[in-house]
């Protein structure tokens, strides 16, 4: 997917860029990618996809439309569109609009007959990432152990599910500066999602690069390097080629070769970066100028 925008006429314009139709990793996320994108309305599962893409401001048009039509005695879907809302403002960081939706989701979620333990303990475990994002460890890790007793209450319960909590509670961890603890969480996600999701999945790149964050804190750049790869090589393969996560890979990589003391492969991350913030953002914004100052730091030590 290259660029999704919306025509004069309010048609949905979707640029899709040819692939190798016999390249199993895409046909396997392509399959999963649809399994995940549901919804009884065509503008819930655009939306959905556009929110996977990063596309947060699109998303968040189409969810507010939805909004004002939806029957609002309709709980589950009320429920569905706060959620989605709440994690579209979460994914631009306007934690406290997110939280506002995830409540309303709650709220409506709550109100059903009988409620959905699993949809619910999602919204859950979503409100504590907000949490944890703003600071209050003890409220994310209530609503993490909030989601863990229902996913738990299941016979069989969900992998990917547990693999999320785990991840999630591993950023709490990491957040109260307990490395061990939270790097022993986000191996235990790690093991759980490569049982459950194509290897191209999103979701393994969010844990590769949460491991690599941790061992680049404890100063392990070999182990950081090799897991923030990991992390490019998902993203390369799932994602647009500007797309702001693969030029922060870019940036970690660069960081972990340079106090490797591998300069030249250093360069060569860091001028992706570059590039991408430069295609991606104004050439006036301070990300770009960073990455541009860096460059030039870069190519002073290989001279």
């Amino acid at each position: 997917i290259k660029e999704i925008k919306q025509e004069e006429s309010g048609l949905w314009h979707v640029h899709l860029t040819l692939t190798n139709d016999d390249d199993p990793q895409l046909t396997e996320l392509t399959a999963h990618l649809r399994e995940e994108v549901r919804g009884t309305l065509g503008l819930d599962r655009l939306g959905q996809l556009m929110a996977e893409m990063g596309e947060w401001d699109k998303a968040k048009d189409l969810y507010q439309e939805i909004l004002n039509f939806i029957n609002q005695e309709d709980r589950a879907g009320l429920a569905h569109i706060y959620h989605m809302l709440g994690y579209i403002e979460a994914g631009q960081k306007h934690f406290d609009i997110a939280l506002e939706h995830y409540e309303k989701s709650v709220m409506n979620r709550l109100g059903q007959k009988p409620i959905d333990d699993s949809l619910l303990a999602t919204t859950y475990s979503n409100i504590g990432v907000v949490n944890r994002n703003l600071g209050d460890f003890s409220q994310a890790l209530e609503y993490f152990q909030r989601s863990l007793q229902l996913t738990s209450k299941h016979t069989s319960p969900n992998k990917k599910d547990l693999a999320t909590l785990h991840n999630n509670i591993g950023g709490v961890f990491q957040g109260k500066g307990e490395l061990d603890k939270a790097l022993e969480n986000f191996e235990i996600a790690l093991e759980l999602f490569l049982q459950c999701l194509p290897s191209t999945h999103s979701h393994l790149s969010t844990i590769y690069n949460n491991i690599g964050f941790i061992y680049a804190t404890k100063k392990n750049y070999s182990k950081s390097l090799f897991n923030y790869q990991k992390c490019l090589y998902i993203e390369e393969h799932s994602l647009p080629s500007i797309h702001p996560s693969i030029a922060h890979s870019h940036r970690m990589i660069t960081a972990a070769l340079f106090y490797l003391g591998q300069y030249n492969d250093a360069l060569r991350h860091a001028n992706k970066a570059f590039e991408i913030s430069r295609a991606s953002l104004t050439e006036s914004h301070q990300q770009t100028r960073d990455d541009e100052q860096f460059c030039d730091f870069l190519k002073s030590l290989v001279a």
